[in-house]
């Protein structure tokens, strides 16, 4: 029997038709002003956009992400327990560590954990809180249009945004990435599926970003992107984004994850799109990514991807 087709049902379909619409108006000007801004970092932003919106994928692409999302498939369905346990690092440690040391050497001295850290399952931790393949191509494209010389990741998790952005830069030929995780056994998980990836690009860090910056920072040297995932809190959100910038090139792109997760980071979203350096800005929603340069008038792009594309995390 076929549904019966009330006010309420037209009045909702009419709702949604508009909103595609505008939405799909609102995308086409948003990027094709992408597409034309003089500045080379936002126009390689506009296009790589475009392709996501387009579902554009050369074939090598297809196939390392296929490779990645095999990888993710086995990750899911792990039953191995570990432990949650974050690594922290004595701040006398940090401070005479020798500058220039390997990523991750200040933080060889564990502190001592006061309770029993809580265990979780990879498959779960998987599920819930890695990027998804919609989300994850965006970053691939980012760093494929981009073309960054060295990225950065704040929260590895179990490595399959890391694995899209190093996938990218393997096909770009050239550029590196360093991954940061303060959970000890997912940081050792992700450095593991990683090298099963064969992703030479890519390198993890363990330990807590604020707590090993100092160290980390002289290793990154022509850092020019960033990617801030797995932190909610809109102070520690804001503290990483400002070492960040002070260290970044011209040009240089920062992406926030979940900007619109509670009232303080939509407010750490405001102080960090009106910095001084950030030139432009594109607005994903629930993502928002800065274009890094000389201080000058910020210009604003917003582009939706509708919702199927929003609930799909």
């Amino acid at each position: 029997m076929g549904r019966t087709v009330t006010r309420a049902r037209l009045r909702r379909a009419c709702s949604e038709g508009f909103g595609e619409a505008s939405r799909w108006i609102g995308n086409r000007r948003n990027l094709a002003a992408l597409e034309s801004s003089p500045d080379l970092s936002v126009r390689a932003v506009g296009q790589a956009l475009r392709e996501v919106i387009d579902g554009r994928l050369a074939p090598d692409e297809e196939s390392a992400i296929r490779r990645v999302e095999q990888q993710r498939y086995k990750l899911e369905s792990s039953r191995q327990v570990i432990s949650m346990a974050r690594r922290h690092v004595s701040p006398e440690r940090v401070a005479t560590a020798p500058a220039g040391g390997a990523p991750g050497q200040a933080a060889s001295a564990a502190a001592p954990m006061p309770d029993e850290p809580p265990t979780a399952v990879v498959g779960e931790v998987c599920r819930n809180a890695s990027k998804s393949p919609k989300w994850a191509l965006v970053l691939f494209k980012l760093v494929r249009h981009l073309r960054p010389t060295t990225c950065l990741e704040i929260g590895t998790c179990v490595g399959i945004s890391a694995a899209y952005q190093a996938a990218a830069l393997e096909l770009n030929g050239a550029g590196r990435l360093v991954t940061v995780e303060g959970i000890e056994s997912l940081a050792a998980l992700s450095a593991a599926s990683l090298d099963e990836l064969q992703a030479g690009t890519a390198t993890v860090v363990t330990g807590m970003f604020g707590e090993i910056w100092e160290d980390l920072a002289p290793t990154l040297t022509g850092l020019d992107y960033a990617f801030i995932d797995g932190s909610h809190n809109p102070r520690a959100t804001l503290r990483f984004f400002d070492l960040i910038e002070a260290h970044m090139e011209r040009g240089g792109g920062v992406i926030i994850d979940d900007i619109r997760w509670s009232p303080g980071m939509k407010a750490a979203w405001t102080i960090v799109r009106s910095h001084p350096r950030v030139t432009a800005v594109v607005d994903l929603i629930d993502v928002g990514l800065c274009v890094l340069g000389p201080p000058a008038a910020t210009k604003t792009y917003r582009v939706a991807f509708g919702l199927p594309f929003l609930l799909d995390r």
